[in-house]
């Protein structure tokens, strides 16, 4: 299993408002005032944790098995990659928060 900051980290969606369209997802976050242009897989990342909060490993295992894939340490580790840049824009935060 990749060592990592993420793992024991549990995350969740921040206050954002969803809009769909054709080519991926807009969502709107509610306290920076920032809009941000998503691709359907980042969307479904914020998603799921809209629906539970979840670390890293969680998250892997449940895209995983919606996609029919193994839950890998590469997967994970393209996984951190995306939840530093979701972190970043304010788009999810800590669970203990």
């Amino acid at each position: 299993m990749v060592d990592n900051l993420f793992q024991p980290r549990c995350w969740k969606i921040a206050k954002v408002i969803f809009k769909h369209w054709s080519d991926g997802v807009v969502v709107f976050n509610v306290d920076s005032g920032n809009t941000h242009l998503l691709n359907p897989v980042t969307a479904r990342i914020l998603k799921t944790f809209a629906e539970q909060p979840a670390d890293v490993v969680q998250l892997a295992r449940h895209l995983a098995s919606q996609d029919d894939i193994d839950a890998d340490d590469e997967l994970i580790a393209e996984l951190e990659k995306v939840l530093i840049q979701l972190d970043e824009m304010g788009l999810i935060e800590s669970a203990s928060q």
